[in-house]
């Protein structure tokens, strides 16, 4: 650990200046905390894995557009050196967006020079923005959606249902997919009000032609009641769990 930052904002840039996995990311931050016990540092991990604080720190620091530039390059150089990974233009690839991503106004320049270098299909990516997000920022969300899709991307609306909803805003943001807030999806089957609204937001995003998708599907009685519900598309644990990137992948279509 000698030589690393000691403060967690300079540990993550640490981190992503040195081209680091997702792994020493975390590990940088955990610098941060003055662990130096392998079993403490291996249960920080854990706790950082599992209550997602990587990214509050990032946003508290102003580090959210680094690390969404970081992400973007590793994985059109994932894809520009496995070109089987995007051989079918129905297989999609998804790389989530902050507001400080949306609202810096370099992204769309760094995000075509990306495209034109590592010659990646823009119709195998989808970029997902939070509800949250799209309404803080909403021209500006509107604006950057308008122009990938003319490029050949796809957008995924996040975490649907968890913010300030507002079903009027789904007109003005030119979406694809829309995603149900987990929250609302994993208690359905047990909470009348959880499974109304999962209805209801099912039902506007069908009506606009948008694909829906279940968030937070973590057992099968949950996974069976989707069809019933005329749902398109199921994310969660019961359907796969997180896990590194292959070197190479199958014909197999990755779920939404």
């Amino acid at each position: 650990m000698t030589g690393l930052p000691s403060t967690q904002s300079q540990g993550i840039k640490f981190a992503l200046t040195s081209g680091f996995s997702v792994v020493l990311l975390l590990l940088a931050v955990v610098v941060w905390l003055g662990l130096s016990n392998m079993e403490a540092i291996q249960s920080q991990l854990n706790r950082i894995v599992e209550n997602h604080n990587v990214e509050p720190a990032a946003e508290c620091y102003g580090l959210m557009y680094d690390i969404d530039r970081w992400v973007i390059s590793a994985a059109f150089d994932h894809l520009s050196a496995h070109p089987s990974c995007v051989a079918d233009p129905h297989q999609l690839w998804t790389i989530n967006l902050s507001g400080q991503s949306i609202c810096e106004e370099h992204f769309l320049e760094f995000f075509t020079e990306q495209f034109r270098n590592k010659r990646v299909p823009a119709r195998n990516i989808c970029f997902e923005i939070t509800e949250t997000t799209a309404i803080r920022n909403l021209g500006r969300a509107a604006e950057l959606m308008s122009t990938l899709k003319a490029m050949g991307c796809r957008f995924a609306l996040d975490d649907f249902g968890s913010g300030l909803s507002s079903f009027n805003y789904l007109k003005h943001l030119d979406t694809d997919f829309l995603k149900i807030d987990g929250s609302f999806v994993k208690d359905m089957l047990d909470d009348a009000m959880d499974c109304a609204m999962v209805e209801s937001i099912n039902q506007i995003g069908q009506l606009l032609g948008l694909r829906t998708i279940a968030e937070w599907v973590e057992h099968e009685q949950v996974f069976t009641k989707l069809p019933a519900l005329r749902i398109d598309y199921a994310q969660g644990y019961y359907i796969h769990k997180p896990e590194p990137l292959p070197a190479r992948r199958s014909g197999s279509r990755i779920s939404a």
